[in-house]
């Protein structure tokens, strides 16, 4: 990234940059490295291998990049959810009763 004038951006204009668009949107603690952890998991939630994840995020370590692909816990709940849905849509073409539910 390059400001107006050329030069590059430095770590605390980025910051201040970053900051900024939080004070905007209303996201407290807007960091650039929220943003390198956001698409890290929005790779992983997309189904890229995690390999290729620690390579493009530079890790030496598998489990310093599966700490920024934890799947959030709304992730999850939809996930489940869209399952159970996609099993009572298939129960019911076919005829057959809905077996016990996924969830509680």
């Amino acid at each position: 990234m390059l400001e107006h004038k050329g030069d590059a951006l430095r770590v605390r204009r980025i910051e201040y940059i970053t900051a900024a668009w939080g004070a905007q949107a209303a996201v407290p603690d807007c960091v650039p490295h929220r943003f390198r952890h956001s698409c890290a998991t929005y790779l992983f939630e997309q189904g890229m291998d995690v390999r290729l994840i620690q390579r493009i995020l530079g890790h030496a370590s598998i489990e310093t990049t599966m700490a920024y692909t934890r799947v959030t816990d709304t992730a999850m709940e939809q996930g489940l959810a869209a399952m159970e849905r996609r099993q009572e849509i298939t129960f019911k073409v076919i005829g057959i009763p809905d077996p016990l539910p996924l969830s509680d």
